[in-house]
């Protein structure tokens, strides 16, 4: 497939110089985590992963839902120690 009939041809041409030390910086992540770890994301999006996020491991919603913030309250006791 030649560059001008791909998707990258509707938003502009690529830009070899710069997209240079990209490339290399995503061949370098993939050959220390292996072939496939670091894609550009329109490549990720036509093959599904065998990998998936564990959500039993992620964070509580009440720490970016406030209104699910658990909620204390304290009543004030005055003591008579004389």
């Amino acid at each position: 497939m030649s560059l001008d009939g791909s998707p990258r041809a509707l938003i502009g041409p690529l830009d070899r110089e710069r997209s240079g030390p990209l490339i290399a910086a995503m061949d370098d992540c993939n050959a220390r985590f292996g072939r496939g770890s670091v894609v550009s994301a329109r490549a990720g999006l036509e093959t599904k992963r065998t990998w998936s996020t564990k959500f039993e491991m992620r964070t509580p919603r009440y720490t970016t839902q406030i209104s699910e913030l658990p909620v204390a309250t304290a009543q004030e006791r005055l003591y008579n120690l004389s």
